[in-house]
């Protein structure tokens, strides 16, 4: 492989007020100018922001599909870099993210999916403290260890996975186009777990993982936020849950029938357990869960029990217990919870 050039697609719809600062961080890489591209896909014009994308240099393309799988696509189609990576506009790179991107796909040729270990920010653009993480439901990301899942060995080596969350959050992915290429029937049927998509994507494509230990990427936590539903009032966000999971199980299962075409078992009862974990959150937040339901994810989930999806969720598997002794009180301690924002 020749030494790779980086797109960066930035991605955002409707909002403006966090964009500025993701172009800033963007502008301050410590990478060469000339290594790495910026494409803003957006569905909205504003004199200010675009004179300033103008200004230096930054191309934008105008997109009014609401799905982000939409704008990912459209980014792809107007980049040029064999290295992809993504920026959702509330979201903030490290200085030093590109250049150790860079770094990684030189130094092996085989590299075809890259994640860095990320932080959380407040809408203020301020480090949250654990005890707004834990407000939020958020998961607290301490593992720096580095970790390089071979093309040979990989799928055998998926319990080094447990913690990482590799299939979690967009902006701290990069991707090969060799890999992007195999998704180009999927993409855009895919609408909220992109991150996902391209995950498996690489699991099962002939190419190298790096899961970098280092925290490159600033992930904003506000009100916003449609994966988090953090505004309005309790019943509203549980709602709003609601219809997130929805979304989420409609993806894994298209993702699941991707995976399914390469005849990989191991990546096939991941993204099952992805299922699984998506199913049973769903449980929890739904007014209408009754005790039968708990008892049938706890059958579904034993040949699944050693998999990296249950295994990172055991606090959730112990959650059951509850809604076993009663539904209604597993769903009053969960909504306790969700209530304490």
């Amino acid at each position: 492989m020749t030494t790779p050039t980086i797109s960066v697609i930035v991605l955002a719809h409707d909002r403006r007020q966090y964009l500025t600062a993701a172009i800033d961080s963007l502008l301050q890489q410590d990478l060469d100018r000339n290594r790495f591209e910026i494409i803003v896909v957006k569905n909205f014009a504003d004199e200010a922001i675009d004179a300033r994308l103008e200004r230096e240099g930054v191309h934008w393309v105008r997109c009014d599909e609401v799905p982000i799988s939409a704008k990912v696509a459209e980014g792809i189609r107007q980049s040029q870099g064999a290295v992809l990576t993504f920026l959702e506009d509330d979201d903030l790179y490290e200085t030093s993210r590109l250049r150790q991107i860079w770094e990684s796909f030189q130094a092996d040729p085989q590299l075809g999916f890259y994640r860095n270990r990320f932080t959380y920010i407040g809408a203020d653009g301020k480090p949250l403290r654990s005890s707004d993480i834990r407000a939020f439901r958020l998961r607290r990301i301490t593992k720096t260890n580095r970790v390089v899942l071979r093309p040979e060995t990989k799928l055998q080596e998926t319990n080094r996975l447990i913690g990482q969350y590799p299939d979690f959050n967009l902006s701290s992915s990069a991707i090969h186009r060799r890999v992007v290429d195999t998704i180009a029937s999927v993409l855009t049927r895919v609408e909220v777990t992109i991150d996902t998509l391209l995950f498996f994507a690489a699991l099962v494509a002939e190419c190298s993982i790096l899961l970098d230990g280092d925290a490159l990427t600033r992930y904003r936590v506000h009100g916003e936020s449609s994966t988090l539903a953090g505004s309005g009032s309790p019943d509203a966000r549980i709602d709003k849950l609601l219809q997130f999971a929805d979304l989420t199980e409609r993806d894994y299962l298209i993702i699941r029938e991707f995976v399914a075409t390469f005849h990989r078992e191991t990546a096939l009862r991941l993204i099952d357990a992805r299922i699984w974990v998506n199913r049973l959150t769903r449980l929890f937040r739904s007014p209408d869960s009754q005790r039968r339901g708990f008892l049938a994810l706890l059958r579904d989930v034993r040949p699944l029990a050693d998999t990296y999806p249950v295994r990172e969720d055991l606090v959730g598997v112990v959650g059951i217990l509850p809604f076993l002794v009663s539904p209604s009180l597993g769903r009053r301690l969960y909504h306790r919870q969700v209530s304490v924002r």
